[in-house]
């Protein structure tokens, strides 16, 4: 017979540590760089900024605004083609990312991109080093794949929850031992595609 499908990884957990955090700041995404360091982007109209945070002290090494017209989104760590360390981000309604260096956040390049039709939003990033991609969300059930080099589109995947019916609102996204966990917006819920 035919085994079970596993619904849930798990819903208990521990919190090991509180740490403050400013109010202020809508945080869109949020990863590690290979040496710990922690790289937050934040939203809303005339408040969004890309940001290095110590992880030993939680404080903001290096923060630049985003211009005004930006409303950031996600964003994620990775390594170039030659190894050097560069933050993607994307903004939500303009169809506009922004690649930077870690270390000084020199905007290196602006890019524009499309998602689904009619809004092409940009809501989630993550990387996928093993494949060299990164993986976007939109809010829709569909995940797209860009290649790093080249930011092009490869393919997209339809998300499905295990009843067959779309998953909608993913948005900020995670990529984990070969899975890409979505926390699925205006929900307390976390899914592994």
């Amino acid at each position: 017979p035919e085994q079970e499908l596993i619904k849930y990884i798990t819903n208990v957990f521990t919190v090991l540590e509180q740490v403050d955090h400013d109010q202020t700041s809508f945080t869109q995404g949020l990863s590690y760089g290979n040496d710990g360091k922690i790289f937050e982007t934040t939203g809303l109209y005339r408040n969004s900024k890309v940001r290095r945070i110590n992880p030993d002290t939680f404080e903001v090494e290096l923060s630049i605004d985003i211009d005004d017209q930006y409303f950031g989104e996600g964003s994620t760590f990775y390594s170039d083609a030659d190894g050097n360390g560069r933050l993607i981000a994307i903004t939500w309604q303009k169809q506009t990312g922004f690649i930077f260096d870690s270390e000084t956040f020199e905007k290196l390049e602006e890019f524009k991109y499309t998602t689904t039709a009619p809004g092409h939003q940009g809501w989630g990033i993550t990387y996928d080093a093993s494949q060299q991609e990164f993986i976007v969300s939109d809010g829709s059930n569909f995940l797209y794949f860009w290649d790093r080099d080249t930011l092009v589109e490869k393919r997209k995947v339809a998300v499905t929850r295990f009843d067959g019916k779309e998953q909608n609102q993913l948005n900020e996204l995670e990529f984990m031992d070969g899975l890409i966990c979505c926390n699925i917006w205006h929900r307390d819920d976390i899914i592994c595609v």
